[in-house]
């Protein structure tokens, strides 16, 4: 036993340098219940399983130093040389499968595209397909299990691998390619209807505010009238007030007028009495006793009396 198979098997891969450590490459069973049947190349519904080449060292020791490729599966005797990510190593029994480590390809200072790609979603946690191993063997058709491995081919990069759910791991989302394309045009379709329903609204509110900014324009000319208005009222109430204030003068003089009048009226009066204005004042007459009573006004007249 090695102390991999102490392993609770809860662990994710991890970054050390130019390596990917615990890449989870095999796992116990498939989900892809294909091509079980050996040399007749077909469709079976027996679903494979790996158990006997988990359990045994010898077998899953064929995987180290194996060539990691982008997939999926094109093997046809060899891979381009743009395709190389890598090499397996180490290989090691878990509960879960066998786990190896990835020595990530440099292209020069830089890692290959799909290695610095690989990387970045195991540092964040993110699901990105999954390798699947290609090799030959043998199988028993009645239970499925995978019996023999003659020869690894290749370790490759596939969507959908077909026993581990993602090189993370994911306990809650399988990387599924064309699943995952399907939500995303679903998606796609449903941003294209709210975009269509959100242009209409646009548009409407772009009808609707050229229709206020209209009322707007309508309403500041009727403002300017109406302050025209104002101001001409304004002039009208100024002129009728300084009218009123004349007409209220005019009876004031005419009662003074009349005031005057009347004071001046005994004056004259007295004058024309008097047969004209007199510049010495009139002699005070005062009865004498014992004076004569005159009956015969002429007759005194005449007598010199």
């Amino acid at each position: 036993m090695r102390i991999g198979e102490l392993w609770a098997d809860e662990d994710r891969p991890t970054i050390d340098g130019d390596w990917i450590r615990g890449i989870l490459v095999l796992g116990r069973q498939s989900r892809n219940p294909v091509d079980t049947d050996g040399s007749k190349r077909g469709t079976s519904r027996v679903t494979r399983k790996f158990n006997v080449i988990c359990e045994s060292q010898a077998l899953y020791g064929k995987f180290d130093g194996t060539q990691a490729h982008i997939g999926p599966h094109k093997y046809d005797g060899s891979y381009p040389e743009d395709a190389l990510m890598g090499t397996f190593h180490n290989p090691i029994s878990t509960p879960k499968g066998v786990r190896m480590d990835l020595q990530c390809r440099k292209i020069g200072e830089a890692y290959h595209p799909q290695c610095a790609a690989l990387r970045d979603n195991i540092e964040h946690n993110r699901p990105f397909g999954g390798f699947s191993p290609l090799f030959d063997g043998n199988s028993d058709m009645s239970t499925g299990e995978v019996q023999t491995v003659d020869a690894v081919c290749s370790i490759d990069w596939v969507p959908n691998p077909g026993s581990v759910r993602s090189i993370v791991e994911s306990e809650a989302v399988a990387y599924d390619a064309a699943h995952e394309l399907g939500e995303l045009g679903a998606k796609h379709e449903q941003l294209k209807k709210e975009h269509e329903e959100l242009r209409e609204k646009h548009e409407d509110l772009v009808a609707k505010h050229e229709e206020h900014e209209k009322q707007i324009g309508e309403c500041r000319t009727m403002i300017g009238e109406c302050h025209s208005r104002i101001g001409e009222s304004e002039a009208a109430i100024a002129e009728l007030k300084e009218s009123r204030k004349e007409k209220e003068e005019e009876p004031a003089k005419e009662e003074e007028k009349k005031a005057d009048e009347a004071d001046e009226k005994p004056a004259k009066i007295a004058e024309s009495r008097a047969g004209g204005a007199r510049t010495e004042p009139i002699p005070v007459v005062t009865s004498a006793s014992g004076s004569v009573v005159v009956t015969d006004l002429y007759k005194f007249i005449r007598e010199g009396k």
